[in-house]
This record gives structure tokens, sequence and C-alpha cells, in this order.
């Protein structure tokens, strides 16, 4: 290929780190690969000055063509299906800056990611199902099955403290913390970006949708 083409990173159940490998890996590495090609980015030539540009008596057509020139990216768009919050680690995530501004560190992130398992805790509960039900969701619960088993003692430690719900609940909370900080990476680097619910939690608890693209574009915002 002569000229770079941009790209659309499309994810399903990116589990933990590999959610912020591929977000740098699109948002930083192809995008610097692109520019490395001579093509450059749209803020890259707002910044230089226009002392040498074309008269600015341009055609409608002209114009068109060269606001699409500048509202080039090199990444037309992410969707990634998020889950396995608790294989995520702080080396990689993408949210670093998110967490220090806010007065948080590894050790919280730690923490808040080895509790994210309680949000599929569902996983694990027991009870009949059909057959038809057990076939469509079994890949699903196996892929998921992994837990961080160092939560399960602390788990059972609540018991009393804390109903079933609320631990569901104090999960969720902790899943969103931590893609936030992908949300507020992603906005840093011009993308307009959300997290969107694309099923029913019977279908699968894993059910966020991280969606982006550059900001020239629009999404519906996220349900919370």
């Amino acid at each position: 290929m002569k000229e770079k083409l941009p790209a659309i990173g499309i994810g399903k159940h990116v589990c933990g780190s590999a959610t912020d490998l591929a977000l740098r890996c699109l948002v930083e590495t192809y995008a610097s690969l692109c520019d490395d090609d001579g093509r450059e980015s749209p803020v890259a030539k707002r910044s230089k000055s226009d002392g040498t540009s074309r008269p600015p008596n341009n055609s409608p057509s002209e114009t068109c063509s060269e606001s699409a020139a500048e509202s080039w990216n090199p990444v037309a768009g992410i969707v990634i299906a998020l889950c396995c919050h608790h294989r995520c680690d702080w080396k990689h995530y993408v949210g670093q800056e998110f967490f220090n501004r806010v007065g948080l560190g590894v050790t919280e992130f730690n923490y808040f990611k080895r509790m994210t398992s309680w949000a599929t805790c569902g996983m694990r509960e027991g009870g009949p199902r059909k057959e038809t039900e057990s076939n469509e969701q079994g890949s699903d619960a196996e892929e998921h099955e992994t837990q961080d088993r160092s939560m399960e003692g602390t788990s059972d430690s609540l018991q009393g403290l804390l109903t079933t719900k609320e631990q569901k609940q104090i999960g969720h909370l902790c899943k969103l913390l931590i893609d936030h900080g992908r949300i507020e990476y992603l906005q840093q680097r011009g993308y307009d970006a959300v997290l969107q619910y694309y099923t029913k939690p019977n279908v699968s608890l894993e059910n966020v949708l991280l969606t982006a693209v550059p900001y020239q574009s629009s999404l519906p915002h996220s349900v919370s």
C-alpha cells in the first residue's frame, strides 16, 4: 500500500489490559506510522503558517475537498466490547493520568480492578437453566470464569456486611471508574468517546461497548 488508509478498530470482549494495548496501538502507534509516511495530522496542518497557502477565493468543490483533507484522521473509529477488568494492569492502563489527577494511584487501582469481578458475580450463581440458554451463554460464562481468585475470600468475608446486590453495584462502579480513564484518554487525543450498552444482561453481563470517533463525527451519549 502506497497510502495509509484510515483504520477502524473492532474488538469483542477484549480482556483487561488488551483493551489498553489496543487503544495505544490505534491512537498512538498507527497514527505515528501514518505521520511518518508523510501524511500530516489535522492538528499539524492547522498549526502551520498559511503564508504559502492558496488564495482564499476557492470554489465550493475545492473548499469541500480541503475540509475533508484537514479532517482526515488515521483512525476513523473504535468499537470495543469491554470485559475482564480484573485482568487490567497499571503498567498498561491508559487512564493513569485521570487516576493521578483525582488523587488515586496504583494501590487504589489494584483494589478497584479486583472489585470489578463483583459486577459479574451472577455468572457464578447457580440455578437451573434451559438447555438452549446454557448453550448460548456457555461460551460467555467460560470466557469470564477466570475471576480473580484472591477476591473470593474477600467476598465471603463480606457476607452479612454487603448483599449480593450491593456487591454487584460496587463492582459496576469500579468498572465505570476504570473505563472513564479510558474515555478521557481518547478525548484528550481528539476522539468523541462514550460507553454504551449493546445487549441485555441476560445475554451477557459484560455488555458495555466503548465507541469512539474523531470529533468531526458524532456519537450518541452514553447510558450510565
